[in-house]
């Protein structure tokens, strides 16, 4: 019959090696030594060993605990099974394996060495070697999970077992427990036991909090009990820690909780309890720096700071704020309430513009009834009203323009941002006489990237016989009639977003007589007009530069030429085009192309 039991405290081994539970499957076995007797604290709240293994005699398998040994000696083997609670502990043992940490999948009825499944609270484990080196796996379950040290003790037998290869260091069965405050010195100190396994011998057990700390040197012998004094009591959670100075990873922490402060420090919270909305709020203490601070407050707030600084203060950051010092020789808390005060209604009306230079910019604020607003921008500028104007705006006038509406306590700001487009510049190329003989003359506006410009002709009417341009574009091109006279051409460029230049104006002459006797008897001439596939020009001597523009002024052909020579044209759509050759002398006209069915 199997009966469970509620945990006793835990007997001391004063002579037995110990570790922790952190082998419950086959895989994690742990290696002993069984020559010697070895203490371990049984695993709990695991469940069923792991399918696979045949578990032999065991009717169940709960809480697990694996391990392995190796053989010295060959011969008979005797090993006592106990623990602190009396309680039922059982066994498997199989074996024997020739490859180390290779046999989980060959834990068969074939390989089971001994087995037992009593109830009583003390099992024998008893087998026969007959090779040395050989390996031999041993489960041990633990029935009543219940919390429990159990030993493994060899009792007779000829064989040995080999001790050559050690098993890992480990430290278990690692309590404490805090003391009251002292108030004498607001401090408490901790005291508590722990048990190690393997432990190196060479070197010293550390035990403590930070830099808190005591060393117990070898030769450790369990229970190890300790003591740990000076920690400051500030009621604040802590962690204990224990490991080896010459094997940091062999080691063990507790999580605890230090007991409230007992002396007073006559702490003390310093700054305003009304803050605006968006300012800084600000706390200082009147303890000295190289205290421990702790401050919680509202929406989760936490620092470890001397002073508290909580920029663009606003209704989450309202509550109650609490700061626990703990310092040289005291602990203490204190509380603070902080609210809110509304900063002035006040907002510039105009969002971030651009403005071109030249034009009148005004800004404006809706402010809060019975206060004005202070504003502050480039170059020095400075205004007290509701409202401003600059005239004429320049573009040192572009950046930042600050507005600041000021209550009692309280102050709001809001800013613009204000850039300043530069007036578009631009120039007109011109020819200030032309020969109405010639037929057309090419104008063109050249200014930076992205502008657009308008064109206008003015004089007499019958002086120009046809104008190509395009408003956006920057290029005009005139037909002149057989006239002479004068012509007013007018431009206008205006940047991306609206700005427009000055207006440039120039006056071309048209002297028919001037340029008379300069003409040759024959003049260049385009063949034939219209055309279609290529085009050839007649009536001059030498080569010539021909370029070709579309009705809206773009080059889209530009070639030299000689006499009569075709030039493709094949690649141009149909439509009206100007042609120009420059040789001896300049000669313009125009091309029709047309592209009929083919």
């Amino acid at each position: 019959m199997r009966y469970l039991f509620l945990p006793l405290l835990l007997p001391f081994l004063t002579s037995a090696q110990a570790f922790a539970q952190t082998n419950s499957f086959c895989a994690e076995a742990i290696r002993i030594c069984p020559e010697n007797p070895i203490a371990y604290q049984v695993t709990t709240d695991f469940g069923q060993a792991e399918d696979g293994p045949s578990y032999n005699c065991l009717g169940s398998t709960p809480n697990p605990s694996w391990y392995y040994f190796q053989i010295g000696n060959p011969g008979t083997h005797e090993l006592e099974l106990t623990n602190s609670l009396d309680e039922d502990l059982d066994f498997m043992l199989w074996g024997p394996f020739w490859e180390e940490n290779n046999w989980c999948d060959s834990l068969t009825d074939e390989k089971a060495a001994d087995c037992s499944y009593a109830g009583g609270n003390n099992e024998v484990i008893q087998f026969t070697s007959t090779l040395p080196n050989a390996y031999y796996v041993l489960v041990i379950t633990n029935y009543s999970n219940q919390a429990l040290v159990a030993t493994l003790e060899r009792l007779s037998g000829t064989g040995t077992f080999d001790c050559t290869s050690n098993a890992p260091c480990q430290i278990s069965l690692f309590t404490a427990e805090p003391s009251f405050c002292n108030e004498q010195t607001n401090q408490f100190e901790i005291n508590g036991t722990l048990w190690t396994f393997n432990a190196p011998q060479n070197n010293n057990l550390i035990i403590g909090v930070g830099e808190n700390t005591i060393s117990i040197a070898p030769p450790f012998v369990n229970p190890i009990e300790f003591n740990v004094q000076g920690l400051p009591a500030d009621g604040q959670p802590f962690t204990l820690n224990a490991f080896f100075a010459a094997d940091t990873d062999c080691s063990a922490e507790l999580n605890l909780t230090a007991p409230e402060g007992c002396i007073s420090c006559n702490l003390q919270i310093s700054g305003a309890t009304e803050v605006c909305e968006g300012a800084t709020l600000s706390l200082s203490t009147n303890m000295p720096p190289n205290s421990q601070f702790s401050w919680s407050g509202p929406d989760n707030f936490s620092s470890g700071a001397s002073s508290l600084q909580i920029e663009n203060f606003d209704a989450s950051n309202v509550g109650t704020y609490t700061l626990l010092v703990v310092g040289e020789n005291c602990a203490e808390s204190a509380e603070i309430t902080i609210t809110t005060l509304p900063s002035p209604l006040a907002a510039i009306s105009q969002p971030d513009t651009t403005i071109c230079e030249g034009d009148d910019l005004t800004l404006s604020a809706m402010v809060e009834e019975g206060l004005t607003a202070n504003w502050i921008g480039p170059n020095g500028f400075l205004s007290t009203g509701n409202s401003f104007t600059l005239n004429d705006i320049g573009m040192l006038q572009s950046g930042t323009y600050f507005m600041e509406v000021s209550s009692a306590i309280c102050s709001t700001i809001d800013l613009v941002e204000v850039e300043v487009s530069p007036t578009p510049v631009f120039t007109l190329q011109t020819d200030p006489v032309v020969n109405p003989q010639q037929g057309s003359s090419l104008l063109i506006a050249q200014g930076e990237e992205g502008l657009t410009y308008s064109w206008s002709f003015s004089g007499l009417g019958s002086l120009i016989e046809n104008v190509l341009y395009s408003s956006d574009r920057d290029s005009a091109v005139v037909f002149w009639a057989n006239l002479s006279g004068t012509v007013l051409v007018v431009v206008t460029a205006t940047n991306e977003i609206g700005c427009s230049s000055e207006t440039l104006v120039r006056a071309i002459e048209l002297d028919l007589s001037a340029s008379i006797g300069e003409m040759p008897e024959q003049l260049p001439a385009v063949f034939p007009n219209p055309a279609s596939a290529f085009v050839a020009f007649r009536g001059f001597n030498t080569s010539a530069q021909l370029r070709i523009y579309d009705a809206a002024g773009r080059l889209v052909l530009d070639q030299n030429v000689v006499a009569n020579q075709q030039v493709s044209t094949a690649h141009l759509p149909s439509g009206l085009y100007i042609y120009q050759l420059e040789g001896s002398t300049v000669s313009r006209g125009k091309l029709i192309l047309s592209k009929g069915p083919q």
